[in-house]
């Protein structure tokens, strides 16, 4: 695959079926979000309206729910949620991946939202929050139902995903310098590894999680699965030599299972 190239690209993700890859720009000509189909290289704009000076921070593509909240059945059009951060204010926001039916589920102007993840299989919407009081939230997908589930254990959180199997949160943390999990409904957060440089972004497929370090400017890959002999393991370094590195995913269609939600 040959590399997409941006002017400032802060967020990325995919939907495997469709072999599409979301991307979020905060400068440029491709400023917002556009999708890549990858193999044909076609690029098509998603979100680029009434930005003013909004910048998207994070992305995260449900690829099994079709249905918009109350609205109706639209045939194969799934969710794509993001961040859309201002001088003064954050918004969450979803639309279907071509970009219709946008909506904010969420604003705040006391909180600092980093980063957001979805698990469509148990229908919550999960994010990071790096604001006084450092989270991991979460809500049901149409914004409902918000919870904190992390609440001490946490500094500075860069990034996170939820295992579409087990349905535990992992999360980089920049000021512990470690990667964390925690269950899908909270509890206390778990060290899953404590050598992590400076934690950007994060990753799953199967067993494995890859993490991107910008002080190292390397992508490593270990066990998700913490234990003693795992985290004294040294990790596998998959790419070096990488400067301002951020969003990292695995484009595995193991990372996405067709499941239908309850």
């Amino acid at each position: 695959m040959e590399p997409i190239g941006g002017t400032a690209i802060t967020a990325v993700d995919f939907e495997f079926e469709s072999k599409s890859l979301f991307v979020a720009e905060s400068s440029g000509p491709n400023r917002g979000i556009y999708k890549v189909t990858l193999g044909s290289g076609e690029v098509k704009t998603i979100v680029k309206d009434s930005f003013g000076s909004f910048t998207i921070r994070s992305i995260a593509v449900d690829w099994i729910n079709c249905m918009l909240f109350g609205m109706k059945l639209f045939p194969r059009n799934n969710n794509l949620y993001f961040i859309n951060v201002d001088s003064d204010r954050t918004h969450i926001e979803v639309c279907q991946l071509d970009g219709k039916h946008r909506k904010i589920l969420l604003s705040t102007k006391t909180e600092t939202p980093t980063s957001l993840a979805v698990d469509p299989i148990g229908r919550y919407l999960y994010w990071a929050d790096q604001g006084q009081k450092p989270s991991i939230q979460r809500a049901l997908l149409d914004g409902s139902n918000r919870q904190v589930i992390v609440h001490g254990n946490i500094a500075e959180p860069t990034d996170l995903i939820v295992d579409p199997n087990s349905h535990m949160v992992y999360w980089t943390d920049a000021k512990l310098d470690g990667i964390y999990r925690v269950r899908a409904d909270g509890g206390t957060p778990e060290l899953v590894r404590n050598d992590i440089a400076a934690a950007a972004g994060i990753s799953l497929r199967g067993q494995t999680m890859y993490w991107t370090d910008n002080r190292l400017e390397k992508v490593f890959s270990a066990s998700s699965r913490p234990n003693q002999t795992s985290i004294l393991l040294s990790p596998t370094t998959i790419a070096a030599g990488l400067a301002d590195l951020g969003n990292v995913v695995v484009f595995d269609e193991s990372a996405q299972p067709k499941a239908t939600s309850p």
